[in-house]
């Protein structure tokens, strides 16, 4: 007996949201514990349900885990994609002499640096605009695969606006420059 694909994909995603929810319970508990009734705290921890032991980074606040985000810290996923690049733009790449591969550092709008990340050039953006995946160089030496591996936008992002209608914070306010790396 077969399995449809649209069956594998309600039987995954099943699993994979059972997996987390469970990962962040086992294994947060004990430190939501000893956070109590201090300011919001993240806490790096590795999931125990499977051999893999992924990454993951829950937020705590009073207590109570508000927030639980998984991480680039994934052995099986990390062999595919183990550092993240940041996309730019050939024609503005040539313009800054940066090459395919080489590092780059981000700059934003406030002077703070992030961490090198190395290049993507393509035609594939607009030469105003410069992309990068998240979820990589977590804050925190506790995630051995993740630690040390491509660019965090986290430390960029220094200004937020919030939506009038509904409250939501919009942090896609800050700008970059990009620095080769000497």
């Amino acid at each position: 007996m077969g399995v449809t694909r649209r069956e594998f994909i309600q039987i995954a995603g099943m699993a994979a949201g059972g997996g987390l929810g469970a990962c962040g319970l086992l294994l947060a508990v004990p430190a939501v514990d000893a956070l109590a009734g201090k300011a919001e705290t993240r806490v790096a921890g590795n999931c125990g349900m499977c051999r893999w032991a992924c990454g993951f980074l829950a937020t705590v606040k009073d207590g109570r885990v508000v927030g639980l985000a998984p991480t680039d810290g994934h052995p099986p996923l990390h062999g595919f994609f183990g550092e993240n690049e940041v996309w730019i733009n050939e024609n503005r790449a040539e313009e800054l002499g940066i090459r395919h591969g080489a590092y780059v550092v981000l700059v934003n709008q406030d002077g703070v640096a992030g961490h090198r990340v190395r290049a993507r050039v393509t035609r594939r953006i607009r030469p105003d605009c410069v992309c990068m995946v998240r979820g990589f160089r977590p804050p925190s030496g506790e995630l051995p695969i993740a630690d040390g591996k491509g660019a965090d936008d986290r430390g960029l992002i220094t200004r937020y606006t919030v939506d009038p209608i509904c409250g939501s914070p919009g942090m896609r306010v800050n700008f970059v420059r990009i620095v080769r790396e000497a």
